[in-house]
């Protein structure tokens, strides 16, 4: 049988099965290249040190994700008892937002909205209801207008609010000035009450005013009495400006008289505009009775009052008028970085429009710390859901209704469909909203709620 040789190179005539020689010693590679210091194979070497390397690196991953796995651990377990870090009154707040509580990196303040109250108990929602369980039967206008709920919540009390703002110590940017905003502003009285109370300046009386005011009409609510200062609180004085924003033209006419008598100008902006939630035009009743409520932008719509005298005046979303007058930089600042002012209170009293203004007011509702406005039976809220509104458009504030005497009924978070239903049967009543973020403040609303409802 004829044997195989194997296939022989052409050049060398060698056969291809042996291996390649090494063209200085003239023999076969059969060993790997050695490295010149250490002797051993360069082939292996180089591989034992990737090798080294990869397991060095995975070994690095793993104990940076068990570091901060761990540190997650500890900063959730240590947050149940923030509350009990002995921390002087008002800079709570602040530390948290730097992550000085928390563990965690500084956090704008954009982001720091502390989560909702708690849900309302079976007794708490059986007690509001029956507090203000209506016939939801009657339609006739004078027996709907005065309802339980109109009756404790027309004309609200205030006082907590207001000595909560006399005593706040201010940090930060905000230390020297206050800014207020009051939407309808009618006679005034409840700006000037507001620019006494932010500014802790005794020379700016309500009673005053309303005697240089001298409107013919008598307010519904009374004349509010001024809010008493302290040596303390006088010393305290601060600076800044409340937006009185008036559509009426006469009334605006008496108001800027009455300024000028008192000479408010330093504390009191007085503008003559709607609100709404556009900026443009509109006509508006021209009523020769100064500081005449219950007048809005409806009664000169189509179909609207016959008897109206109508004239046209300027109408802002509240951004654009906060933009316009150049205390908010709303467009180009849109986080808590100091670069924009705080709105202290807001007040809107628009006559059944209050929904509209609020749509127009989404970026100046992230700078609010207190908020309060109407429902109505009159104007636009009769289209609109009150609890949607609480819902969506001021989902990061805790809303109440505000009564008499210094009592309070939660909104948010204390809902069921028979309170839902009966809250859309509208009159007349004033919802106080706190911004989650206003900590101090919405601690103190919601330990009235608890004494106004009576039951845990």
């Amino acid at each position: 049988m004829k044997r195989l040789r194997p296939k022989q190179d052409k050049r060398s005539g060698r056969d291809r099965l042996r291996p390649k020689q090494d063209k200085r010693s003239g023999r076969g590679r059969l060993r790997p290249k050695q490295d010149k210091r250490s002797g051993r194979d360069s082939e292996i070497c180089g591989s034992l040190s990737r090798s080294f390397v990869s397991r060095i690196l995975v070994l690095v991953v793993l104990f940076l994700q068990v570091v901060l796995f761990l540190r997650l651990r500890v900063v959730l377990f240590l947050r149940p008892f923030q509350n009990f870090i002995a921390i002087p009154d008002g800079e709570r707040e602040h530390a948290v937002r730097m992550g000085e509580l928390s563990g965690l990196p500084p956090q704008k303040e954009e982001s720091f909205i502390p989560q909702p109250p708690p849900y309302c108990s079976d007794a708490q929602l059986e007690a509001i209801f029956s507090r203000f369980k209506t016939p939801l039967n009657q339609t006739n206008r004078n027996k709907r207008f005065h309802t339980p709920l109109m009756r404790e919540t027309r004309c609200p009390d205030e006082s907590s609010v207001q000595a909560y703002f006399q005593d706040k110590k201010r940090i930060g940017k905000d230390a020297d000035s206050f800014l207020g905003v009051n939407v309808g502003c009618n006679k005034g009285l409840d700006a000037i009450e507001m620019a006494r109370l932010l500014s802790r300046n005794p020379r700016i009386s309500v009673k005053d005013w309303s005697k240089a005011v001298s409107a013919k009409s008598r307010p519904i609510c009374g004349v509010p009495k001024d809010v008493p200062l302290s040596n303390n609180n006088i010393q305290d004085q601060t600076f800044g400006k409340v937006h009185c924003i008036e559509p009426m033209s006469s009334t605006v006419r008496n108001l800027k008289k009455a300024l000028h008598e008192l000479k408010y100008e330093d504390s009191v902006v007085i503008t003559q505009a709607a609100v709404s939630n556009y900026t443009g035009t509109a006509r508006f009743p021209n009523s020769d009775v100064s500081g005449e409520e219950a007048k809005s932008l409806k009664d000169c719509e189509d179909g609207g009052s016959a008897t109206a005298d109508c004239v046209e005046i300027p109408v802002y979303s509240l951004d654009d008028y906060l933009r316009e007058q150049g205390v908010l930089q709303l467009a180009s600042n849109n986080n808590y970085n100091g670069s924009a002012s705080m709105i202290d209170m807001l007040l809107i009293d628009a006559e059944g429009f209050d929904h509209e203004v609020l749509q127009g007011a989404f970026e100046t509702l992230k700078r609010v710390r207190y908020l309060m406005f109407e429902v109505h039976i009159n104007g636009n809220w009769m289209s609109h859901s009150l609890v949607k509104t609480i819902k969506t458009i001021l989902s990061d504030f805790n809303c109440y209704w505000a009564g008499r005497n210094n009592r309070l009924w939660r909104i948010t978070n204390c809902l069921n469909e028979s309170i839902e239903n009966l809250y859309e049967y509208k009159s007349w009543s004033n919802v106080a909203c706190v911004h989650r973020r206003e900590t101090e403040l919405a601690a103190i609303m919601e330990e009235i709620f608890q004494k106004t409802v009576g039951v845990k």
